[in-house]
């Protein structure tokens, strides 16, 4: 049950972090250098991540089990980051605040658990 909570959290706090950034980000800030710079943050936070998660038979042997769903996350997320950009750039407020999202979110998880 604490992977379950703790993986909800880690959602709810970085959809929360990703949104406040992906806002704060300057108007004047050329899109791709922004991205490139976030990815190579991204990929550094990854690297250490991974030191916590062993691979079973090696790196090669880890590469080999992926198939194209690794190549079109990346293509979601590259949209989804330009998507988002383009929409706090034009000027869109979100209507809901972080602590009725939370809420929000929780009640669904609650209702959820108790129809099991």
């Amino acid at each position: 049950m604490f992977l379950f909570y703790f993986s909800i959290t880690l959602a709810i706090c970085s959809s929360a972090l990703y949104h406040f950034s992906a806002k704060s980000t300057p108007a004047n800030v050329n899109f791709p250098i922004s991205l490139i710079v976030t990815y190579a943050v991204a990929i550094v936070v990854t690297v250490l991540i991974a030191l916590f998660f062993p691979t079973n038979n090696g790196l090669a042997s880890e590469l080999k089990q992926l198939n194209w769903a690794s190549f079109l996350l990346a293509v979601a997320i590259v949209g989804i980051e330009f998507g988002f950009l383009l929409v706090y750039r034009s000027g869109w407020e979100p209507q809901v605040e972080f602590k009725q999202l939370v809420e929000m979110m929780v009640d669904s998880d609650l209702k959820r658990l108790r129809k099991k």
